[in-house]
């Protein structure tokens, strides 16, 4: 997977890269709790860089559970400080693109959740721009403090998947996958109450409908949707 490194999206990957002013800090691991992530950073001779980051599992995990060692023909528990590295990284981050070979990791280290939220605002505002006959009000404030609905949200506008959407389209689509759309009174589509995380699902392509059984008609929500044809 990759990410625009300067998708808004991504500010604490972005930070960290972009730092040319960072202190090395000899107690850095005296409150190992703290620590959420580490980082190696790494140069080209034509002056390229490219940071790579690894969420901290090992060492915390090491905090509660000691480990014992082989010395003269018997175990031993390992006494002091230990520092485990993992073999590889989550996340490699170059001058435009954030290489995401984990999207856990990525997530707990951009704090992505935390970032998302935050902006659900700008998200809403040009989701808006390409939906004008949909008030989306109801669902940007469904999505404030869900993170489920506003990642959702981020993923329909990075994937851009509003541009051109066809508003007959959409309501039928709305209409066979169970998800409530009314109209208004100034004549624009308002998505009801209870609804709100449903229509972002179809905007995102998570909802569709089969009908394999005559007069039976099935809807179901996808997990992943992956474009097999043009």
């Amino acid at each position: 997977m990759r990410a625009d490194l300067e998708g808004g999206l991504a500010t604490v990957v972005h930070n960290l890269h972009t730092a040319d002013n960072l202190t090395p800090d000899p107690q850095g691991l005296a409150a190992p709790k703290k620590v959420f992530c580490y980082f190696a950073r790494l140069f080209g001779q034509g002056g390229q860089s490219l940071t790579a980051l690894k969420r901290a599992i090992w060492f915390k995990g090491l905090l509660k559970r000691p480990l014992l060692h082989w010395f003269d023909d018997a175990y031993g528990i390992v006494d002091g400080p230990l520092f485990k590295l993992d073999l590889d990284f989550d996340i490699l981050v170059d001058s435009q693109v954030i290489h995401i070979l984990r999207p856990s990791g990525f997530e707990y280290v951009a704090r992505i959740q935390r970032e998302v939220l935050q902006a659900v605002p700008q998200i809403f505002s040009d989701l808006q721009a390409d939906l004008p006959f949909v008030d989306l009000s109801s669902v940007e404030e469904f999505a404030r403090d869900r993170s489920q609905a506003a990642r959702l949200a981020a993923s329909v506008r990075s994937r851009r998947r509003v541009e051109n959407v066809n508003q007959i389209a959409l309501l039928d689509q709305c209409g066979r996958t169970d998800v409530r759309v009314e109209t208004g009174e100034n004549g624009r589509l308002r998505v009801a109450k209870g609804h709100e995380l449903g229509f972002l699902e179809v905007l995102d392509r998570r909802r569709y409908d089969v009908e394999l059984v005559t007069g039976a008609p099935e809807a179901f929500r996808a997990a992943s949707r992956t474009k097999i044809s043009a």
